[in-house]
């Protein structure tokens, strides 16, 4: 019986973490895409402003 109820706490904190890993990856990968098009909009405005 303790080993099922280790097995189960085990599962769970590994699906837990894997869930954070996951949002905190998203979030990474939505602030390097909005840097990406700010920085692209920077740029175009840069060029549009020599001519």
């Amino acid at each position: 019986m303790t080993q099922a109820a280790i097995l189960i706490q085990s599962k769970f904190r590994s699906y837990h973490e894997q869930k954070k890993f996951q949002q905190s990856r998203r979030a990474a990968v939505l602030i390097q895409q909005c840097y990406r098009s700010y920085r692209e909009a920077a740029t175009a405005a840069l060029v549009q402003h020599k001519l």
